[in-house]
């Protein structure tokens, strides 16, 4: 059972300053969205490599377990076990090659002649280790979408689902769906419904990452009494960076406000919600919009001096009103893109990852994308009062994707600029996807229902 705990937070004397940081590309200008980057033709050679190692590691990884059996064998195995000891070093680099091949090529290293890929043995380790659990991952979250979609069809539906609404993204395509209790009684209700917009992470081949959370939409609607609105949000590459992630979220903000008093959701009690790199982007839209606001608001009151750092910052798609939002709901979310990118390059998995492409890619633009740094940065403004006045930080105790102390300090440095109402739980026994997989699953288990208890109690204070 996954036991909830406070933890006390560092300090922050790991906190870079803004101003000092490495740039290696223009920063854009105020009130203006940096263009998403053009996704140039594959090299015909990648695709050739990447269909070779395709077919020598899907019938190396299906011919391996006949190999051992054959290793019992008496005089045969003395021949196969040398076989074996060079089908598994093969597969160790194939598996790490195909991942470079599959992943690491969007803003890769300049090559001449080979694709991009490691040779580091130690790094191949890390990199199939990785492969390995996103891959048992990804089959659970299929699962449960799957065993969501039987369940639906033998138990009934408990929600009403408006799906495949345009939210009018300037990209094509993207839409939103909508989940309300059956019981909402609609515009008429006196008592209306919190609102919690859950922007989905982005996942690798999967455009639109809505579909698949669409048993979370559920069971959170019926579950906490609340409306759920889950948006498709722009995908790296094919749709850009995190400035056009954070212009669909400013313009699902602003169809939330105009719209959601129809579905019986209160558009005073907008809550946005994240997991992961989208808990990034959920945290970084009020914050961006509270310390620019903050900074501009010093400068024309000849107010204490601006750090260089925050004079390049600027409001993503700042045309787009959005509301106020009512607070911030966070699963494993990073806060600290720095720190987070230093940490993925340790675990040898920083080429693959899509946060330094997103984020980044230039130390400056990862510390202007980092709400901790921000709010650090800006800590001697007033920006307290231009903030969302709940937050909900939830973590998993062994999350080996984004560490837990990225919550740990995003709540030191929300109180120390006297935010007072900011929870943190770190689930002792639960990896990075465990809590968003309890909640997908009919809220079983204890720890799931501690969530959804802290969820409730968050949402309807």
């Amino acid at each position: 059972m996954g036991t909830s705990t406070e933890l006390e937070a560092p300090q922050y004397s790991h906190m870079r300053d803004i101003s000092s940081a490495s740039d290696a590309t223009v920063v854009p200008q105020r009130n203006t969205t940096p263009e998403h980057p053009v996704r140039t033709k594959e090299p015909l050679r990648t695709s050739i490599s990447r269909f070779i190692i395709w077919v020598f590691v899907s019938g190396g990884t299906l011919s391996l377990p006949a190999m051992v059996v054959l290793c019992f064998v008496p005089i045969l195995g003395l021949f196969v076990l040398p076989a074996v000891a060079c089908l598994i070093t093969a597969l160790v680099y194939g598996v790490s090659h195909l991942a470079y091949l599959l992943l690491a090529q969007e803003d890769a290293p300049p090559r001449r002649t080979l694709p991009f890929v490691t040779w580091s043995w130690s790094r191949c380790l890390r990199v199939d280790r990785a492969v390995f659990m996103y891959l048992r991952e990804g089959f659970r979250l299929f699962a449960l979408y799957v065993g969501d979609w039987f369940y639906r069809k033998i138990a009934g539906a408990k929600v009403s689902v408006k799906s495949n609404i345009h939210y009018g993204s300037p990209r094509p395509n993207m839409r939103l769906d909508v989940y309300v209790p059956l019981n909402s009684d609609g515009p008429t209700d006196a008592n209306a419904r919190p609102t919690i917009v859950f922007l989905p992470p982005q996942l690798r081949f999967l455009p639109r990452g809505r579909i698949l959370f669409s048993s979370l939409g559920r069971n959170l609607a019926s579950q906490l009494e609340c409306i759920v609105v889950i948006p498709d949000i722009s995908t790296y590459p094919s749709g850009g960076r995190i400035p056009q992630q954070m212009e669909d979220t400013r313009i699902v903000l602003r169809w939330v406000a105009e719209h959601v008093t129809r579905y019986g959701g209160d558009a005073r009690k907008v809550y946005l919600a994240g997991h992961g790199q989208s808990g990034l982007l959920a945290l970084l839209v009020p914050v961006q919009q509270a310390v620019v606001q903050a900074r501009d608001l010093e400068e024309l009151g000849k107010g204490k001096e601006v750090p260089n750092g925050l004079r390049d910052l600027s409001i993503y798609a700042r045309e787009v009103l959005v509301p106020d939002i009512a607070g911030i709901i966070m699963f494993s979310g990073i806060a600290d893109v720095d720190r987070h990118i230093i940490y993925e390059s340790m675990q040898g998995v920083h080429n693959i990852s899509l946060v330094r492409r997103i984020c980044g890619p230039t130390q400056k633009t990862s510390l202007q994308h980092s709400p901790n740094h921000l709010l650090y940065a800006s800590r001697n403004f007033d920006v307290k009062r231009r903030l969302p006045q709940k937050f909900l930080l939830i973590h998993g105790g062994l999350d080996q994707s984004v560490e837990h102390i990225q919550s740990e300090m995003m709540k030191e440095l929300l109180r120390g600029i006297s935010v007072t109402d900011v929870r943190l739980s770190v689930y002792e026994e639960i990896g990075h996807w465990g809590i968003i997989l309890g909640l997908m699953g009919r809220m079983r288990g204890s720890t799931s229902r501690a969530v959804t208890n802290q969820l409730f109690a968050f949402l309807h204070d």
